[in-house]
């Protein structure tokens, strides 16, 4: 998973705080935040990478936007919002299964991170395993194939 090109949304303060944590599993992510967090203390270097690095910040005025702008240059969307937020600005770029990059969801508390669209073909379910494991939350995968295989373990 490291070596894929990840953005990663916050939304808000709480959700900066999940998303610092994901972007310090995956050192290639790009952190999109948007305007009203600026001139905080933040970002922070992310501690988990040797030595501590920022992440490469994006600042946006509408989520929608930044995610029209970059949706196919990414191979997965990683939003620390609500999964209702996540499908709307997502929608109007999704092409099919074999053709969307990763999308996936956690909660603003890090407790649980979904595999939202293309799981199993775009990568999803695994970068959910992946970010999961790092961050100590829950994956939560749906894709039936990949759950009954999980089920057999």
């Amino acid at each position: 998973m490291d070596d894929q090109s990840i953005a990663v949304y916050a939304l808000t303060k709480q959700g900066l705080a999940v998303a610092e944590r994901v972007c310090a599993a995956l050192p290639r992510a790009e952190m999109y935040l948007p305007e009203s967090l600026r001139g905080q203390e933040i970002p922070r270097p992310c501690p988990g990478l040797r030595p501590p690095t920022l992440p490469k910040v994006h600042w946006f005025k509408r989520l929608g936007e930044a995610v029209a702008a970059g949706f196919s240059e990414y191979k997965g969307h990683v939003f620390v919002t609500a999964a209702g937020i996540a499908v709307r600005v997502t929608a109007p770029y999704l092409q099919g299964k074999t053709r969307d990059p990763a999308v996936l969801v956690l909660d603003q508390r890090g407790r649980y991170v979904i595999s939202l669209l293309s799981g199993h073909v775009g990568g999803a379910n695994a970068l959910a395993v992946h970010i999961a494991g790092k961050i100590g939350a829950e994956p939560v995968i749906t894709t039936a194939s990949d759950v009954e295989e999980l089920a057999r373990q």
